[in-house]
């Protein structure tokens, strides 16, 4: 019932999470399309998924203002951090399985240990952002949102390192190239726009 909203592949490619418009996340076998895991907790629509790359847990955000992690070998839920205010719209988990930041409703970035149930830090930012990403090495992470602008962020310091100007609507997905020379950007008016790092 309901729509998707959210998915992701796992880094073996060997099965793919799903979040739908009721809550649930479902985990399936790519090569056989079977459901292998039904997980309920969420009691709104979840908006994004982050996969460690062990495979072996899946980090799924809600409208419910709350993030879960799955423990997939089990099916059980094994931690939760919970948004003071507003609903989750985005997460990105860093290479080191241990930092997760988030965006959503309460127009912050928020920086947290998966260890802690506490945010260790936020930034007010003045506007929703839709989507947040991490670099594949890990040093920069890039948000964008209704503002409809891409920044680039340090990750250890959290310092706003360019800011990209070129859409013309909200901003609702970022991704940087495997290389991390490059970030995509796509958003409401279209339109699909490359970035080069070095040069925002």
């Amino acid at each position: 019932r309901g729509g998707v909203c959210a998915l992701a592949i796992s880094h073996n490619s060997k099965f793919v999470a799903t979040g739908g418009e009721e809550g649930e996340v479902r985990v399936w076998e790519i090569r056989t399309r079977q459901m292998i895991r039904h997980l309920k907790e969420h009691t709104m629509a979840v908006t994004s998924i982050a996969i460690s790359d062990s495979d072996d847990k899946v980090f799924t955000a809600s409208r419910d203002r709350s993030i879960l992690c799955w423990d997939l070998l089990n099916g059980a839920r094994s931690g939760a951090l919970v948004q003071r205010m507003g609903g989750l719209n985005s997460i990105a988990l860093h290479p080191d399985n241990l930092q997760l930041l988030s965006v959503g409703q309460e127009k912050k970035i928020t920086f947290w240990d998966v260890r802690e149930p506490v945010p260790l830090q936020l930034f007010d930012l003045g506007f929703e952002q839709h989507t947040i990403a991490i670099s594949t090495d890990g040093t920069l992470f890039a948000t964008g949102g209704r503002d409809q602008t891409v920044r680039l962020w340090d990750m250890a310091s959290g310092k706003l390192m360019a800011e990209g100007v070129g859409h013309s609507a909200c901003i609702r997905s970022v991704a940087f190239a495997p290389d991390g020379k490059q970030l995509i950007s796509g958003g409401d008016d279209g339109s699909v726009l490359v970035w080069n790092i070095f040069y925002l």
